[in-house]
């Protein structure tokens, strides 16, 4: 169809008519509930955008907003008279580039994981070694990977996969260096935090079996 063939365009020449057009079909609707919701964000984005980049946050507003959340009917919100349009935008930004598949539909590649941080406070900085830059980029490819697996747990349904797989992210969260941002306790956070989830869907799963069970046998 039409928007496929748009799709494989050069972002740069796609007619703006075209996002206003499909825009229904990608994104994050963060009305409503299941895989993509506000709760889901602060449940898991949140906690993934601050480990991964926590530190590097530097704007006040930002600052102010992600400091002044509080829980409100036991789910995540800004205070009264507030404000968490920083913090929804800065989710956003990393679930979209942590989560989302075809990044390269989008204009973005690998080559972004060649850019480095400017410190101003080293400028005379030797850069990597070619050694050095494949042992950072091998530490990157294990943070990815227990990405991905993190996003496979929340979804699958068999108890036993589950299990294997949190061995497996068990497993590589061994292998990342104290140079890469090395924090066991967040990962175990994580994990947990997943447990949780897979342990709340399973439950809303079974009421919602016996409650169709019983309106069929009525």
């Amino acid at each position: 169809p039409e928007e496929a063939l748009t799709l494989k365009q050069d972002p740069s020449r796609r007619p703006s008519y075209f996002y206003e057009k499909t825009k229904r079909l990608f994104g994050y609707a963060t009305s409503g509930s299941g895989k993509f919701s506000r709760d889901r964000l602060y449940s898991d984005t949140l906690q993934k955008a601050a480990y991964l980049c926590g530190e590097k946050v530097k704007d006040a507003t930002l600052i102010n907003e992600i400091t002044g959340l509080q829980t409100k009917n036991n789910r995540i919100d800004h205070a009264s008279g507030s404000h968490d349009d920083m913090v929804i935008a800065w989710m956003l930004a990393v679930w979209f580039l942590t989560s989302t598949r075809n990044l390269s539909s989008y204009g973005i590649y690998s080559s972004l994981s060649d850019v480095y941080e400017f410190d101003p406070e080293e400028p005379n900085k030797v850069p990597l070694s070619p050694e050095e830059r494949y042992r950072e980029m091998e530490q990157v490819n294990i943070r990815n990977q227990i990405n991905e697996l993190l996003e496979v747990v929340k979804e699958t349904k068999n108890e036993h996969i589950a299990t294997r797989l949190i061995m497996q992210i068990k497993a590589l969260d061994q292998k990342l260096k104290d140079g890469f941002s090395k924090d066991t306790h967040s990962v175990d956070a994580l994990l947990n935090n997943v447990k949780n989830e897979r342990a709340k869907r399973i439950r809303e799963a079974m009421h919602s079996r016996r409650r169709d069970s019983i309106y069929d046998y009525s």
